[in-house]
């Protein structure tokens, strides 16, 4: 009798440790695709949001060692009303 209630402790913690490390596992593996998907797509590891006024004030980053590609984007704030159309 004590040995079946041995085992079945034994079989309940093995479970729930392999439950606990897949789930590790598997947050794991979506930092790491992540980061591999952001290396393979070339995305930017640090976006850099500058206020300016208009786009001559706005500041040149390519002599900045380690900068591989630069995209200026001027986003306006704004309104739009509805006409009812």
């Amino acid at each position: 009798m004590m040995t079946g209630r041995l085992l079945a402790v034994g079989a309940i913690a093995a479970f729930g440790l392999s439950v606990f490390i897949g789930a590790l596992s598997a947050i794991d593996s979506i930092f790491e695709n992540r980061d591999r998907w952001y290396e393979e797509g070339h995305l930017a590891d640090l976006e850099l949001r500058v206020v300016a006024d208009d786009i001559q004030n706005f500041p040149r980053f390519d002599d900045i060692p380690g900068i591989a590609g630069m995209r200026i984007r001027m986003v306006y704030s704004g309104i739009l009303e509805d006409t009812g159309d």
